[in-house]
C-alpha cells in the first residue's frame, strides 16, 4: 500500500497522524549491513549527538530487507505523536514507509 510523502504548501514536513506543520526529526536509526545478507548492525544517533550501536538501540524498523535501512524519528508539537520516516532499498529501489511506535506492555520490576 502506498503511503503519501507529506510536504504542505511551502515544502515543510507534515505529522503523518494530524498533518500537523510543527514537526521535528529528532533521531536517525541506521540497521546497517556491512555485507548484503549479514548481521543486522543498529546505530541510533540523537538530537544531542549520542551514538548508541548494538545492544540498547531500538529500532523502529522490523522488515531490514536484505541491505541498510535509514529512518528518521520525528515528533509533532501538535499531537504529540511520535513517528518515524523509513528509507529502505529494495532492488535498486528506495521505498519510503511512515511508521508509527508500537507500545506493548512491559512487567513491573520486582521489589
Amino acid at each position: 500500500m502506498s503511503q503519501p510523502f507529506l510536504l504542505a504548501d511551502e515544502g515543510q514536513l507534515m505529522c503523518p497522524l494530524c498533518s500537523g506543520t510543527y514537526v521535528h526529526i529528532d533521531d536517525v536509526y541506521v540497521a546497517g549491513r556491512p555485507r548484503e545478507d549479514g548481521p543486522v548492525v543498529p546505530v541510533h544517533v540523537n538530537a544531542g549527538g549520542r551514538i548508541a550501536t548494538e545492544e540498547g538501540v531500538d529500532l523502529p524498523m522490523t522488515d531490514y530487507g536484505r541491505r541498510h535501512v535509514i529512518s528518521l524519528g520525528g515528533v509533532c508539537e501538535l499531537c504529540g505523536g511520535r513517528f518515524a520516516l523509513e528509507f529502505k532499498q529494495h532492488k535498486g529501489q528506495t521505498l519510503v514507509t511512515i511508521r508509527k511506535p508500537v507500545w506493548t506492555e512491559v512487567d513491573a520490576p520486582a521489589g
